[in-house]
This record gives structure tokens, C-alpha cells and sequence, in this order.
């Protein structure tokens, strides 16, 4: 099981109040032209800043969740034909199917059996929540079938395939779908996120993409032409991709890769038309050098939320625009201040998991915090149950919520 998913925050490390400037209050309106459908939400002492106009105090503003139309005179000049078809990824929030989750091998040298199990322990409790909005597949190992039997109850479902690590979301690749809602698969060829981890484990998740494509899902794979994992990429569905230079750029991954051949390589390969650029981490506690989905998600076509305290990114994403040439509305989420115990916490509240019907919201135990996060995502989507979850023993092993799951 591998480590940090991003870097934990050093505990000594001044974390900005609620009453800073950066998530004061006011009673100011003010009305974001992003959708359709107004909302008014209604925020005691905070709401999160965004720029293009604060939203704070008692907001009306619009978020829009537009259906996607897709444009081929756009698509065609730089997205891969698949079997004649142009293909794209969804974006989180359009209707799913299933998600996707691994129980990992009982065979990591890497952790005692005590915290493999107290992990697995968070692992199932995911899942049944998930399953309360969605069904739930789980890989397992052979060995484990009597572990599946016990777990794999309703909406819980057992997929027996041989896998090492518990990351679905980096293992498992990339589903695209064409306008027709016909399905094809994307291997990233993952490569233990730049050769970090060297256990023979792992060759089993090297192939792991196409052989679950191939064997469960039934639908066509291609191999991309670059190295990267699910969790380094995140779509509005309407064109636009965002990920970040530290992990595409790395060397391990994409050796003397550019950026110009980079932005190009995601465009042909996902279907977008657009990619936005942010620098990431480089740091070397985090093991994925700076996966987007612990800085930066998009909840709207257009809108961006990421956590306030992260000014090396934020100003990166102040700086990119919309194909259209407009700016992003960015919405900041004061951070979590405290934490779990363990080395590679992923402290963050970006790996939140966009369900059907639900948001299932990283909490850490800092109740202002945690609750200031999931009233800032229950604006941003009323039509969904919000749903506060500690995964602490999962947290602690550098990894969260979107990290263990794979929408399709």
C-alpha cells in the first residue's frame, strides 16, 4: 500500500483563523454567471471567497451544471477518434453507474497485518456508505474470498482480480464515453507513481487497467501514450482538464516530456480541448508529487474549489481561463487544522467523492472546520445529501475518499 497521496501539513505550521481576512464575512451580493437555476445560501459567520466577486455573508449566486453538448468541429482537432467515435471524460457530477473500489493484497511487506486491517476497516465502511446511493464493486484477491463473502452484502458486490494496492482511483484507468454513451478505456500506464516503490507486489497493478477493462468490463482499451494516474486529472466534462505539472512533467513518469507535448498528449488522449496547468507539489513526502485531487476540483463548468491556504496554486488558477477567455470563479475552503497521526496525512478536504444523489465530505474532527467545508459543497450542490466521513486509519496512509474509489 503505498503512502501519501500529498504532503501532510507540518503540525507547527500557522494555520490561518476563520476570522482572517481570507474567510471574513459580509452581508454583500452578488450573483455568479455560471448556470441557471438561482440559489440562496445562507452562511452564519462565513461562506467561501470567490474571486471574479466574494460570495459571502447571505449569497445569491448561480452554479452551472449544464448538460454536455458536444461541439465536433472542437473535439475533432484534438481528440483521438475511438472506433470513429469522440470520446471524453465525464465529469463527477453527471449521472454513474458504479464505483469501483480495491481491498488490496494481505501481502504488503509495507504494513503490519494490525494496520492493514484497521485501513481495510475504513475500506468497508466506505463502501457501505456508498452503497447507500450507489452500487459498489470491490476487487479482491483470490485469497480473500472469505473476506468477500463476509463484506459483499446489497448493493456490495465481489469482483475477484488480481491487484496489489488499494488506490482504484490511479490502478484501475480512466473511463471515456462518446456521445452516444458507448464506453472505452484509457490506460495510463501506471508505473507506481514514477517508480517510488520497487515490491514485485506491483506488477500486478501495472496491468491492472486493461485487464479490468478487458476481462469486467467489456469495452475497448488504448494505451495512452504518456505515464499518470487517475487521481492526476479532473474534468468539468465540458472540455476542460486540470492536473498539474509536477506529476505529468516528472521525470520517472514522462522522461524530457514537455509541456507543449504534454498539453497535447491529454488533449488527444481524453477528449478535452483545454487543459489548465497548476504547479503542484514538490515536496518529498508527497509520494504522488501533487495529484489534483487533493488541491483543486471542479464542482461546475467554470468553478473551481480549492483550499484558501494554498496561494501557489490559487494564483496559478487566478492566472489560467476558460476556452472561452473568461476567468475561472474559484471558491476557497478554509483547511482542515487538525489531523491524523500519521506521517503522509492527506489533510485536505479536496478529495470529497461526487456520488448520485450524494457528497460524501473528507472531516477530521475540527467541527468549525469541517463544518464550514460541508456547507461550502452543499451550495455548490443542493441537489445532493452532504455526508461528513473520518477515515483517519486511511487518511493516515496518505490517501482519502476519491483516491480509494473510481466512478464510471
Amino acid at each position: 500500500m503505498s503512502p501519501s497521496r500529498r504532503p501532510g501539513r507540518s503540525k507547527s505550521r500557522p494555520v490561518r483563523s476563520v476570522g482572517d481576512n481570507l474567510w471574513k464575512s459580509s452581508s454583500r451580493r452578488n450573483s455568479v454567471r455560471a448556470g441557471s437555476a438561482k440559489l440562496k445560501v445562507e452562511f452564519a459567520s462565513w461562506a467561501p471567497q470567490m474571486w471574479r466577486g466574494s460570495v459571502r455573508g447571505t449569497t445569491e449566486f448561480v452554479v452551472r451544471r449544464r448538460a454536455y453538448t458536444p461541439r465536433r468541429n472542437c473535439y475533432e482537432c484534438s481528440a483521438r477518434t475511438h472506433m470513429g467515435m469522440i470520446m471524453r471524460m465525464k465529469a463527477e457530477w453527471e449521472p454513474q453507474q458504479r464505483v469501483y473500489m480495491c481491498f488490496g493484497s494481505s501481502n504488503d511487506p509495507a504494513l503490519s497485518k494490525a494496520t492493514l486491517e484497521a485501513v481495510r476497516e475504513d475500506l468497508v465502511m466506505l463502501a457501505q456508505v456508498i452503497a447507500k446511493y450507489m452500487p459498489v464493486t470491490m476487487l479482491f484477491n483470490a485469497h480473500d474470498r472469505s473476506r468477500a463473502a463476509e463484506i459483499c452484502t446489497g448493493d456490495i458486490e465481489p469482483l475477484f482480480l488480481q491487484h496489489y494496492d488499494i488506490w482504484a482511483r490511479d490502478t484501475l484507468g480512466v473511463p471515456l464515453w462518446s456521445e452516444a454513451g458507448e464506453l472505452a478505456w484509457l490506460d495510463m500506464n501506471f508505473n507506481v507513481w514514477g517508480e517510488r516503490y520497487t515490491s514485485r507486489g506491483f506488477q500486478a497493478d501495472r496491468e491492472l487497467a486493461s485487464l479490468f477493462a478487458r476481462s469486467h468490463m467489456g469495452c475497448s482499451v488504448r494505451k495512452a501514450s504518456f505515464v499518470l494516474e487517475g487521481g492526476a486529472l479532473d474534468t468539468d466534462g465540458a472540455g476542460t482538464l486540470m492536473t498539474t505539472r509536477s506529476c505529468v512533467l516528472h521525470q520517472r513518469r514522462n522522461k524530457d516530456l514537455d509541456l507543449a507535448a504534454a498539453d497535447g498528449m491529454l488533449r488527444n488522449e481524453t477528449g478535452a480541448r483545454h487543459v489548465v496547468w497548476l504547479p503542484g507539489y514538490t515536496g518529498a513526502d508527497d509520494i504522488t508529487r501533487g495529484h489534483i485531487d487533493g488541491i483543486a476540483r471542479f464542482v461546475a463548468t467554470g468553478v473551481v474549489v480549492m483550499e484558501g491556504e494554498d496561494t501557489h496554486n490559487l494564483d496559478a488558477l487566478k492566472a489560467s481561463r476558460q476556452p472561452s477567455g473568461a476567468e475561472f470563479t474559484i471558491i476557497q475552503i478554509a483547511p482542515p487544522r487538525m489531523t491524523t497521526t500519521g506521517a503522509h496525512d492527506a489533510d485536505t478536504y479536496m478529495n470529497f467523492l461526487v456520488l448520485n444523489g450524494a457528497v460524501l465530505v473528507p472531516a477530521f474532527g475540527d467541527e468549525e472546520r469541517d463544518g464550514l467545508a460541508a456547507s461550502a459543497l452543499a451550495a455548490l450542490f443542493p441537489d445532493r445529501e452532504i455526508v461528513p466521513l473520518r477515515l483517519d486509519r486511511l487518511i493516515a496512509e496518505g490517501g482519502g475518499m476519491h483516491c480509494v474509489t473510481l466512478n464510471v
